[in-house]
């Protein structure tokens, strides 16, 4: 089996940040968004487009998303984990804190 790549991590903004795992290999950006963020891209797959279109935080534009897993909570911040899968699909996971 193939040995994965050492992950670093690089910061795209104040509230990204973002590892590639190389060639065609997914890519993963976790961040933080406000609960208006959130609410307006998981309502939206339009929405969620122009968030990555607007964003570039990854290599390829994605071709849709899909949020497999949202934990809400009492918070008024987000934290999203976007992979981008090697399909270009971004799969979300999000937790609310």
């Amino acid at each position: 089996m193939d040995r994965l790549p050492t992950l670093s991590w690089h910061k795209l903004s104040e509230t990204a940040s973002k590892t590639d795992l190389g060639g065609d290999l997914p890519e993963v950006v976790v961040a933080k968004l406000s609960n208006e963020e959130f609410e307006k891209i998981q309502a939206s797959e339009k929405a969620a487009m122009e968030f990555f279109e607007k964003r570039q935080y990854f290599k390829k534009k994605p071709n849709k998303i899909k949020f497999c897993e949202t934990v809400p909570g009492k918070g008024a911040e987000w934290f999203v984990i976007f992979t981008h899968t090697t399909n270009s699909t971004v799969v979300a996971a999000a937790s609310q804190h």
